[in-house]
């Protein structure tokens, strides 16, 4: 493996170069797609993002200039920083740090759906000092350049924004539990007094029910108790018409055995008066009698008629 006597860095074939600089490119910055996939994560489900350090970060060569001409895909080509290039959103995929940018202001759209907009600004400040920082430090980008103008990447400098990236993202995974956790306790206080609310709702309506119960059983005791002193009465009415039903049956009875023999009394008399009729030698006294029978049996028979 050859060296760099005046950088004093490791110069790797183009093959195996080629090959550490996409591994690196792949695993330590994120593309503006997986950006986009993290960033639109639902609440439910926290955004957990790791960084993969290579074991070996690409170095420079002299001849890697035609490579990179071969390769314009390559992520070498975003270490070349400008202002306009972080600027501008069109421009995203030609500079490294622009997609550190947009990968971080992505994240910041977690915060849009909570409407917490002290954490946003607060968020924002940090992307702000982060960018910042990074435009202060281009001069140093400036310096790792070979006499023939070829940029290469120091490992001090790569290793100090991957930790950024990786502190950076631990600080938001963490701030972010504590923001589902707050939520979830507000949650369970809502719900509890949601459900004590309907508790002491219900029961107000059920014990209301009960008062209204009971008094509907006081009610219906009363009505049952005058009904049964009602039937009481008037069975003991029943009983007394039946007792004067008897009485009366009792009388007609004998007041028709009364008229029968009247009957048969009258029928006596007058077979005694036709008698007397043919007998013109009868005495008066024997008339008198006739006639007295004849009003008793007509006493008799109106106070019968007035009975019945």
């Amino acid at each position: 493996m050859p060296v760099d006597e005046d950088r004093k860095t490791p110069v790797f074939p183009a093959s195996q170069r080629l090959f550490a600089m996409e591994t690196w490119g792949k695993d330590a910055i994120p593309s503006t797609s997986q950006a986009s996939g993290i960033s639109y994560r639902s609440d439910s489900e926290p955004c957990l993002s790791t960084v993969m350090l290579p074991s070996d970060l690409p170095g420079s060569a002299i001849n890697l200039f035609d490579e990179l001409k071969a390769h314009p895909s390559c992520i070498i080509k975003s270490i070349t920083i400008d202002n306009q290039s972080i600027g501008s959103p069109e421009k995203q995929g030609e500079s490294w740090f622009s997609k550190i940018g947009i990968y971080t202001s992505k994240l910041t759209s977690l915060n849009c759906w909570k409407g917490m907009k002290e954490e946003t600004r607060q968020l924002d400040r940090d992307i702000q000092n982060f960018t910042n920082s990074c435009l202060n430090e281009s001069h140093e980008l400036s310096e790792c350049q070979t006499n023939e103008g070829q940029a290469y990447i120091p490992y001090d400098l790569a290793k100090m924004y991957i930790s950024k990236i990786a502190d950076d993202m631990q600080k938001m995974k963490l701030k972010y539990m504590d923001i589902i956790k707050e939520i979830d306790s507000n949650t369970k206080k809502r719900q509890e007094q949601i459900s004590l609310s309907l508790r002491n709702h219900y029961q107000d309506k059920m014990r209301t029910l009960k008062i209204r119960i009971q008094a509907y059983h006081e009610v219906m005791n009363e009505k049952s108790q005058h009904f049964q002193d009602k039937m009481k009465d008037l069975e003991m009415e029943k009983e007394l018409w039946l007792q004067e039903k008897t009485s009366l049956l009792l009388e007609i009875n004998e007041l028709k055995e009364k008229l029968e023999s009247e009957e048969c009394r009258t029928a006596d008399m007058e077979k005694t008066e036709f008698e007397l009729v043919k007998c013109p030698l009868c005495n008066g006294d024997y008339q008198r009698q006739i006639a007295n029978t004849r009003s008793e049996k007509a006493d008799e028979r109106e106070q019968i008629s007035y009975i019945l």
